[in-house]
């Protein structure tokens, strides 16, 4: 039986890591070298094609989080042939494709900002799975609430309340300085 990389339990082979990618001045980077003690930032700014050299601490103030399509699939709970036929429609506007750094410029991952979540949320409120209601309603979509999806993108914590029926509501929690 032979053995292939990638085929191993534990393998990283062909993963990618979410935290090298960030949206910096609405432009999507990927982290190629960080030293701390200088205190110095090296990315690839696709939108560009260059290298760039940032302050770190000045860019850990500025910068956005990017999201692959993966894990927008199951935050809002849509499948990724859902989300193409949404883009392909023109629902919600394309997120970011990246592609690759080897020169050959082959296209590689979407990259979506916090903002096109959200849009892709509020899209989703009215534009259910199935077909459209005759009496105008939206269709019902299961959702998280906008709440509780801001939580998911920042691993922030939404609290809930049990009500008298047995569901659970979120509540609204200030934040602990």
């Amino acid at each position: 039986m032979e053995d292939t990389l990638g085929d191993k339990p534990g393998s990283r082979r062909g993963q990618k890591n979410p935290s090298l990618y960030f949206f910096l001045d609405g432009k999507a980077h990927k982290k190629l070298q960080v030293n701390h003690a200088a205190d110095i930032l090296i990315a690839w700014n696709y939108p560009e094609k260059k290298r760039m050299a940032y302050v770190l601490s000045v860019a850990r103030k500025n910068m956005e989080k990017a999201f692959f399509t993966k894990q927008v699939e199951e935050m809002v709970g849509r499948t990724r042939m859902s989300m193409i036929n949404y883009i392909k429609n023109g629902l919600i506007k394309r997120p970011y494709l990246t592609y690759s750094l080897d020169g050959q410029g082959k296209a590689g991952l979407y990259l979506w900002t916090e903002q096109d979540i959200l849009d892709l949320h509020d899209m989703m409120l009215n534009h259910g799975p199935g077909r459209p209601r005759n009496d105008g309603q939206p269709v019902r979509t299961n959702l998280p609430s906008k709440a509780e999806l801001i939580a998911m993108m920042r691993n922030e914590v939404v609290l809930y309340t049990k009500t008298r029926d047995g569901g659970f509501t979120p509540v609204w929690q200030a934040k602990d300085w």
